[in-house]
């Protein structure tokens, strides 16, 4: 009797148990049952449905799967099956899942997300991008799985932009799930990296710091022997700029020198008797223009200041004039720049810079002075 009694409360527990658990196809048919909350594909019918996914279409999923060191994780069947029908719904493989996991599914095996990482597609599109601007050879890789080849570029060319989701990837699961073949580690850092130099700035104030930038962003005075090369290289500049100035002022004073020639050369012709008007001159002489006012001769007209530039003159004096006046500017714009380099220099601050551009002015004066 007891025995009975044992055979029939167990039969009756197990018909209790198939009762709260529903079998496979009512659960997938009908995921929104609250009694399928609990409910599993078992594995073997997910590595099935993998392996029809993976023979049909592929994807991002049978590459992972590849690669797996486990069976837990994102290397699950569940969430390589979940990878590839996020990726293509439409597969075969893909229809139980698809009835099993709709959005309104109570069915806790279906919040298992699909693996981080790009679709087959994006990591096409993200490829072609980075070829453009690289020589690798594994942009010429046609045999391999797409993964396969971006991580090949990425190596290639130390983890470059475009390969931030896989380094995300591989730097998430390359000690849990993933092969290192397929995420090798990233390049070691230098063994002993050189100290960050501080940045070199100009200050507002007289200074004797070895830390300014001169002239161009590039030339950094980090040093004293720095700072005294470009001490040097300020006097030659400051020679230079009075070498400039001084041969600007002898080639004013060769025009001048050649206007005086004119003008003494136009008194002596404007002196000139003229055949056959010795009494015209005369009477001029005595009432004109040219009358003698506190025992000198007036300016004539066509000499006056009034008069504007070239007026009255030849033809070859008017020339002369356009050539000087062009000479003129061109000697403005070389000791313009001159002059700035100069103030580039002293506007550091610094007081070396600015004795040796002060020094250079003295020195360059003494030697080339007009």
């Amino acid at each position: 009797m007891v025995a009975l009694s044992v055979v029939g409360a167990a039969m009756l527990l197990l018909a209790a148990v198939a009762v709260a658990q529903p079998d496979s196809a009512d659960c997938v048919m009908n995921p929104s049952r609250l009694s399928c909350k609990g409910f599993q594909l078992e594995d073997r019918m997910v590595n099935d449905m993998v392996k029809d996914i993976c023979s049909e279409v592929g994807g991002v999923g049978c590459t992972i799967r590849k690669y797996c060191t486990t069976d837990k994780g994102i290397c699950s069947p569940f969430s390589i099956l979940t990878t590839l029908c996020a990726e293509s719904p439409l597969a075969r493989g893909c229809r139980t899942y698809a009835s099993l996991c709709p959005r309104t599914s109570l069915v806790d095996q279906c919040r298992i997300n699909p693996v981080q990482i790009p679709f087959t597609a994006d990591i096409e599109v993200a490829l072609e991008k980075m070829c453009q601007y690289t020589q690798s050879d594994a942009c010429l890789e046609t045999d391999t799985d797409v993964i396969e080849k971006w991580r090949d570029v990425c190596v290639a060319k130390d983890w470059p932009e475009g390969c931030e989701r896989l380094n995300a990837f591989c730097r998430d699961h390359r000690q849990t799930s993933i092969s290192l073949e397929l995420c090798p580690p990233p390049p070691p850092p230098p063994a002993n990296p050189p100290p960050p130099k501080s940045p070199a700035t100009a200050k507002g104030y007289l200074h004797f710091v070895p830390s300014d930038t001169f002239l161009v962003p590039t030339w950094e005075l980090q040093s004293w022997p720095g700072l005294f090369s470009a001490a040097g290289f300020a006097i030659a500049a400051g020679i230079g700029y009075a070498a400039v100035t001084g041969a600007r002022h002898r080639r004013e004073a060769f025009w001048l020198r050649q206007g005086d020639h004119e003008d003494e050369d136009d008194a002596v012709r404007s002196q000139l008797p003229i055949p056959g008007s010795s009494r015209r001159s005369s009477v001029a002489s005595a009432t004109g223009p040219t009358r003698r006012i506190f025992g000198r001769a007036s300016e004539s007209p066509e000499r006056s200041p009034l008069l504007p530039i070239g007026a009255g003159a030849s033809n070859k004096g008017t020339f002369c004039n356009v050539v000087k006046r062009g000479e003129y500017a061109l000697w403005g714009v070389v000791e313009g720049l001159a002059g700035s380099t100069l103030i580039l220099m002293v506007v550091t601050g610094n007081v070396l810079l600015i004795g040796g551009v002060a020094t250079g002015i003295g020195v360059g004066r003494g030697l080339f002075s007009a």
